[in-house]
C-alpha cells in the first residue's frame, strides 16, 4: 500500500524548521471543547472550513483524529470512528494537497484512512495498542509518530525525580528497537516525548515541564521530534486556567519548543503559532 503524497510529507519532514500540526477533533467529547463531531453533512463542511483555515494561517499539517485520549473518555469501536474520519478524510483531501495526520491506535483503522488520503500515523499508544499497527506502517512505508506512553515504559516513570527525560529517552530508544525488528524503517519515525496526562500518557506536571526544558536532549537522537503540549492538563494544574483560556501558556511551550529546535508543535491555535515561529526563526 503507497500513496502518492507520502513522497511530499517525507520532503516536509526534512525541512530544517519548525513545522506546525493544527489539530481537527472529529469527536463529541475533546478534552479542549472543541470537537466538531454531530453525525450530520454539516462534520464534513466544518472541517473543512477549518482546514482551510489551518492552512491560511500556516500549518504544515492537520492531524485528525476520531476519538478522543483525554482521561475517561468513552471508547469508541472500529466502525464508529471510521465513520467519524473517513469522509472528513476525503473532503479534505479532494480540495487541499496538505499533508493529513490521523491519531487513531487501531491498524484498521489506520489502514482505511491511509487509503482515503491520509499521509502519517499518529498513535499515541507508540504501535503498541494494537498488535497489526507496526505492520500497517512497515508496509506502507508511511511516516509514523510514535509517543512515549506506560506501555513503552521500562524504568519507573512515575519516579518524580529529574530523570524523567532520560528514562523516556531510553525508553524511546527500545521501542524504536522493538518496532524496526517488525520491519518499521528508520527514516519513517518520527517520536513523541508524550507531554501530558491523557490516554495515561503517564506524566506527573513536573515531569511533564522537565521533559519540556529538555527538549534538546531529544533532538540528539536519529529522529524528527514532535511536541504536543496545546492546552494540556499540566497547564490547567500550574495555572489554574480553564481549557478554553490556556492559549498564553500553550504559547510560551511552543516559543520553548522551536527555540529547542522541535520538528513538529501540535497546536490548536495555528495563527499564534506561526507567528511565533517566524519571530524565532528571523532571531
Amino acid at each position: 500500500m503507497t500513496h502518492k503524497n507520502f513522497e511530499t510529507t517525507y520532503v516536509l519532514l526534512s525541512e530544517p524548521r519548525t513545522k506546525i500540526m493544527g489539530i481537527l477533533n472529529v469527536t463529541p467529547d475533546s478534552f479542549a471543547g472543541d470537537g466538531i463531531f454531530n453525525q450530520s453533512q454539516e462534520t464534513i463542511s466544518t472541517s473543512l472550513k477549518i482546514a482551510e483555515r489551518f492552512i491560511s494561517e500556516g500549518a504544515d499539517i492537520i492531524d485528525i483524529g476520531g476519538e478522543s485520549t483525554r482521561p475517561g473518555a468513552t471508547p469508541v469501536d472500529v466502525d464508529h470512528e471510521l465513520q467519524r474520519i473517513i469522509p472528513v478524510i476525503k473532503a479534505i483531501r479532494d480540495r487541499f494537497s496538505i499533508p493529513l495526520s490521523i491519531d487513531t491506535t487501531k491498524a484498521l483503522v489506520a489502514k482505511e484512512a491511509l487509503l482515503a488520503g491520509g499521509t502519517l500515523i499518529n498513535d499515541v499508544s507508540g504501535l503498541l495498542m494494537d498488535v497489526e499497527m507496526s505492520k500497517i506502517v512497515a508496509d506502507s512505508g508511511v511516516p509514523a509518530i510514535i509517543m512515549h506512553n506506560p506501555l513503552a515504559r521500562i524504568s519507573d516513570i512515575i519516579d518524580t525525580s529529574n530523570d524523567i527525560t532520560k528514562n523516556v529517552i531510553k525508553d524511546l530508544k527500545a521501542l524504536v528497537a522493538q518496532l524496526i525488528s517488525r520491519g518499521v524503517k528508520q527514516h519513517q519515525i518520527i517520536l513523541d516525548p508524550g507531554v501530558g496526562a491523557g490516554a495515561g500518557f503517564g506524566k506527573t506536571p513536573l515531569q511533564d515541564l522537565n521533559l519540556i526544558k529538555n527538549l534538546n536532549l531529544f533532538k540528539e537522537l536519529p529522529y524528527p521530534i514532535l511536541l504536543g503540549a496545546s492546552r494540556k492538563s499540566f497547564i490547567g494544574q500550574l495555572t489554574g486556567a480553564a481549557v478554553d483560556q490556556r492559549l498564553p501558556a500553550s504559547l510560551a511551550v511552543a516559543t520553548l519548543a522551536t527555540w529547542h529546535k522541535a520538528d513538529i508543535i501540535r497546536v490548536h491555535d495555528v495563527a499564534p503559532t506561526k507567528q511565533i515561529i517566524q519571530l524565532l526563526e528571523a532571531i
